[in-house]
């Protein structure tokens, strides 16, 4: 008799340990959805300043290509060309689209602010990188926009730049360069012709090392993983592989850390459904194994 005050303790105990953890788990859950919506709400806030620029700015272009290049030409003449040390909350994430439209950029930089307002003129568009063939390694970034139903055009940010075919209006798209090495230096070759003052932008891809017909929107070669991957999409892809869109988390890092604040709270929600689900199905099992046990006879046999 005398254990049972002290089992009962221990029940007490276990009970205020379990409601006290589901408080902070609780908590903890509000914190991340709370957290997570504050990324959203700011990400949405800058998009709005980054739209109203947007639609000044293409406000006289009449195709999708006039204001892709009206776009290019704004950010490339944001100030300042080297990397953006800005960042929001977490450095490895890199600078917002409003911190690079604030204090320039990279190449890099340049073309994740370009996506941005792209995105807010209506268009499609993704970061692409091309590599130096001797290392392997991303040296430059550029843009791909879609222009229409199965079309595309590349254009860099950084130096102004686009790529038209013979008839001046018809652009190239990334494929195009990846198929055809000659496109970049045809291109540098005709902007010689038309203004002999070479630029250090014009320099540039004199001597670059990045390799255009490398371009890519992921690093498909950083290892074998990836190589395995990128094997893998192609049997479904092709070569639009080399094309397909980089997350918007992976250019956004308001988006990221939303995405990444709200995981916690989506899994719990994932969880609770599966053992609700689980334990319905268990109830139902055992009442249909129940419903299926003969009733036992009643009554007393006549004798």
């Amino acid at each position: 008799m005398a254990d049972q005050p002290a089992h009962g303790e221990q029940a007490m105990n276990q009970r205020q340990t379990i409601e006290r953890w589901r408080a902070v788990r609780t908590l903890l859950l509000f914190a991340c959805v709370a957290a997570g919506g504050a990324c959203a709400v700011s990400y949405r806030l800058d998009q709005r300043q980054l739209s109203a620029l947007t639609q000044a700015i293409v406000a006289g272009a009449s195709s999708p290509i006039d204001r892709v290049l009206a776009l290019q030409r704004w950010v490339h003449d944001r100030p300042g060309t080297s990397r953006n040390l800005g960042c929001f909350l977490v450095p490895a994430l890199g600078p917002t689209p409003l911190q690079v439209m604030q204090g320039g950029g990279d190449c890099a930089d340049k073309a994740r602010l370009l996506c941005s307002v792209l995105h807010e003129a209506g268009i499609s568009a993704t970061p692409a990188m091309c590599y130096d063939e001797a290392t392997g390694r991303p040296t430059h970034t550029i843009v791909e926009a879609r222009i229409g139903p199965g079309r595309y055009m590349v254009v860099d940010p950084a130096f102004d730049l686009w790529f038209p075919r013979a008839d001046g209006i018809t652009p190239y798209d990334l494929l195009d360069l990846r198929r055809s090495p000659d496109i970049v230096p045809q291109r540098i070759a005709d902007l010689r012709r038309a203004n002999p003052t070479l630029t250090d932008a014009d320099e540039y891809y004199l001597r670059s090392p990045a390799a255009y017909h490398t371009a890519s929107t992921f690093h498909w070669d950083k290892n074998r993983w990836t190589r395995w991957l990128r094997d893998g999409l192609q049997v479904w892809f092709g070569e639009e592989v080399y094309r397909i869109r980089r997350p918007l988390a992976w250019e956004q890092p308001k988006v990221a850390l939303s995405a990444l604040c709200l995981a916690p709270a989506l899994l719990w929600v994932i969880v609770r459904l599966i053992r609700g689900t689980g334990r319905r199905l268990i109830v139902a099992i055992r009442s249909g194994a129940v419903s299926r046990r003969p009733v036992p006879a009643t009554g007393v046999a006549a004798g």
